[in-house]
């Protein structure tokens, strides 16, 4: 295992455990959503099935998550799955070329006016291209104000990532 997927586990098993503790179940039946309050930010974090390959399918699940999230939970940020705009699917180079766009691209500009919608700080993952034609696993923090708060390119590769996404080189926080 790599240490993403050891973080994100024992994360995970927290959350298990403490919404267990406080008699809840870890996710309503369809919900996909696992909520953390924490004193200062409540996050949901969305686990789902995606359609490979289909951003809107994608982006309208993402909106009633998020919709949800923030009416029913109170959540301020919401959290998807690596690669969730088109799936983590073994698509070809050439494929995606095609599906990935830069970090101001029309999925951003989507995003962000979900996040404004609903009031609700959205992390999602995408395929990003760069202006040399770069390709990189990338994860963006949008505000709830519709802002690009940071994008960060996955630095760690695993596998056949490497012949496929550029390494990211950069680690960066809010």
């Amino acid at each position: 295992m790599t240490l993403n997927w050891i973080c994100f586990s024992v994360l995970m098993s927290m959350v298990m455990m403490a919404m267990i503790s406080n008699g809840q179940t870890p996710c309503d039946p369809g919900s996909w959503l696992p909520i953390i309050p924490t004193p200062n930010l409540t996050i949901a974090l969305f686990q789902c099935s995606v359609v490979f390959g289909d951003k809107e399918a994608n982006l309208g699940q993402l909106s009633d998550m998020a919709s949800r999230a923030a009416r029913v939970f109170k959540a301020q940020l919401i959290v998807v799955p690596e690669l969730y705009l088109v799936g983590y699917h073994n698509f070809t180079i050439e494929q995606i070329h095609l599906i990935a766009e830069t970090n101001k691209g029309e999925s951003f500009q989507k995003v962000a006016k979900i996040a404004v919608t609903n009031n609700i700080g959205i992390v999602y993952s995408y395929i990003e291209i760069d202006e040399g034609g770069l390709v990189y696993d990338s994860a963006m923090l949008v505000s709830n104000q519709g802002e690009q708060l940071i994008n960060y390119r996955k630095v760690h590769l695993i596998g056949d990532e490497n012949y496929v996404f550029t390494a990211g080189f950069v680690l960066g926080a809010v």
